[in-house]
């Protein structure tokens, strides 16, 4: 069961019997984006309203709305270099499991004053808030922490990881947006666009989307072959290397 299925069940349970939970209404610029070779990343508009019911009074200006979107998940080695003899070699390692490939958070201000940490952690809101499971582990108990930072520091170096406070635009008084940029070297795959309204540190309702990219066109084929026949791949890079150098030196002898 992922994440986002416990906080709805949670939450259709704490508003059982109840009519007058609020409905969040979202929907994205793009539910696809495509990799071409000359891509060099894209932003995407998230929006969306809330429908107000006989509680929700003061409109978004009372409220709290949190966007996250998280990319394609894949184990993740973590290396720490230590010099030995005047070289640097990989000495301990923490494999993590499930390590989304791009995460962004926005929000309309800091999620410390939109809700307690305990809600944070369970959901995972926020960089400081993600768990990643250890899969394999080379260190001690208290040293994961650190490697867990590095993951985090990497990621936002490559701009894969994402937090922009007071991202999210509230307009007027039921409607919202906001952007979220994507680097041109972001992971391929299924990805998932969750928005959330909070209610006085509690989620009041929530809506997730799908989104895809992948790439298009002949980098679509390169990509497919050389993830599913990377032998094949492996012999058609070779021979085409061979015939360029032998093209090369033709031209080269011609002259």
């Amino acid at each position: 069961m992922t994440v986002f299925r416990l906080v709805l069940i949670l939450l259709f349970m704490g508003q059982a019997g109840s009519a007058l939970a609020e409905r969040l209404v979202t929907d994205l610029s793009e539910r696809q984006i495509a990799i071409t070779s000359n891509f060099r990343g894209t932003t995407l508009l998230i929006f969306g309203a809330v429908q107000e019911g006989s509680v929700f009074e003061g409109g978004l200006a009372d409220n709290d709305i949190v966007i996250v979107v998280r990319g394609p998940a894949h184990d993740l080695v973590v290396r720490k270099k230590e010099r030995v003899a005047g070289i640097w070699v990989n000495k301990d390692a923490v494999t993590f499991a499930d390590v989304p490939g791009y995460y962004a958070v926005a929000s309309n201000r800091p999620l410390s004053r939109i809700a307690e940490p305990d809600l944070l952690d369970r959901i995972g809101i926020g960089l400081d808030h993600l768990s990643f499971k250890v899969e394999k582990s080379d260190v001690p108990e208290d040293m994961i922490p650190a490697f867990r930072e590095a993951i985090i520091r990497q990621q936002k170096n490559a701009l894969l990881f994402l937090s922009t406070e007071r991202g999210v635009t509230l307009l007027a008084q039921t409607l919202f947006r906001a952007n979220l940029m994507f680097p041109a070297n972001v992971p391929v795959g299924d990805y998932r666009v969750e928005v959330y309204l909070l209610k006085d540190g509690r989620i009041v309702s929530a809506q997730s989307s799908p989104l895809s990219i992948n790439k298009t066109g002949i980098e679509r084929g390169l990509y497919t072959l050389a993830h599913e026949a990377s032998y094949l791949y492996g012999i058609l890079a070779v021979g085409l290397a061979v015939l360029t150098g032998w093209v090369a030196g033709l031209v080269f002898r011609a002259r």
